[in-house]
């Protein structure tokens, strides 16, 4: 019974595929979007947001705070964007702070 409605299944799906290849918006719609978008403030101020606190942060001294920062305004990007880099650069990030402080700060941790 379940295999048949597995290949009921399959064969409405092909079925329904539409053979013709028409766009499905047309090119005037796209060229006015393209011209007319601009990127929202919130976005730029949390690309302004990473640029300041990934430039407080001090190479070869634990920084709690400016790293802690850091690593939120890039998991705020990936909220934004969905790029998951953002995500595994926060990560890494904390963790290594956590390590910095012999995971005796709780506040990584909890941010992890």
């Amino acid at each position: 019974m379940n295999n048949l409605l597995t290949v009921l299944l399959a064969l409405l799906i092909f079925s329904s595929c539409n053979k013709n290849k028409e766009p499905i918006v047309s090119v005037a719609f796209v060229d006015s979007l393209f011209s007319h978008y601009k990127i929202p403030s919130s976005i730029k101020n949390n690309e302004a947001d990473i640029l300041f606190w990934k430039n407080r942060i001090q190479t070869n001294t634990p920084d709690y705070s400016n790293t802690s920062k850091n690593a939120a305004a890039l998991v705020k990007r990936f909220h934004f964007s969905g790029n998951i880099s953002d995500l595994a650069t926060s990560d890494s990030l904390l963790l290594k702070l956590s390590n910095d402080y012999n995971s005796k700060e709780a506040g990584p941790i909890f941010s992890l």
